[in-house]
């Protein structure tokens, strides 16, 4: 299957300021682990945390993720649980084996090319009753694209190429980034065909970027 992920559970659901916040009793160990680890580096420092360059939170929202982040989310489709790995007090934890905490088979791999092609009805029958599914089909689709570019595989490709002519413009942009991630020589080809009839300025503008940056290779 191209593009399979597992989903990742969300950990930071609310952002509050720590900063009037009593932390005499906190357990930390001061390993520093998830400040080190941390793709984006969200956490500038003990409870110090930038929300707004959190992957969990930035594949929650609606609006476009920032480029520069593309690369660094990987094949993360929702939320991002590095820092918890990494801290000593999660390591020697138990999986949880009541029924209830168990994964349900159908999200513990995702085949991100089927997310790609699901109509309104599927995706509110299949989601509806998991976390993910409340950021709705749009933002999971784009993350969907977002972790086929940074796959690689060059087997996405056919899948990818019809969303260059999705209705959303958002789609069509991070479609753009993330065929051109995988392949620049099949990219150019493929966004110069769609170029006259591409109307979004935003997404036009993006198109003659990929454009003129493969003419000065």
């Amino acid at each position: 299957d191209v593009g399979q992920c597992s989903m990742h559970k969300l950990h930071f659901r609310q952002f509050v300021s720590l900063k009037d916040k009593s932390l005499k009793d906190t357990n930390c160990l001061k390993c520093n682990l998830c400040i080190e680890h941390c793709p984006t580096s969200a956490i500038e420092g003990p409870y110090k945390f930038d929300a707004n360059k959190c992957l969990s939170n930035i594949l929650q929202q609606k609006k476009p993720v920032p480029e520069e982040m593309l690369p660094i989310i990987g094949d993360r489709i929702y939320g991002c649980d590095t820092c918890q790995d990494v801290c000593p007090h999660n390591i020697d934890i138990k999986e949880m084996t009541a029924k209830e905490f168990r994964p349900m088979e159908l999200y513990d791999r995702i085949d991100l090319t089927r997310l790609l092609q699901m109509s309104n009805k599927e995706f509110d029958f299949l989601f509806r009753e998991n976390a993910s599914g409340w950021i709705g089909k749009k933002a999971l689709q784009r993350n969907a694209i977002i972790a086929l570019g940074n796959s690689r595989d060059k087997n996405a490709i056919p899948h990818l190429e019809p969303l260059l002519r999705d209705i959303r413009p958002d789609i069509r942009k991070v479609t753009i980034w993330a065929l051109y991630n995988i392949d620049p020589e099949i990219a150019v080809k493929l966004i110069s065909g769609i170029r006259d009839s591409e109307k979004d300025r935003d997404v036009l503008k993006i198109i003659g970027r990929y454009l003129n940056s493969n003419n000065k290779k």
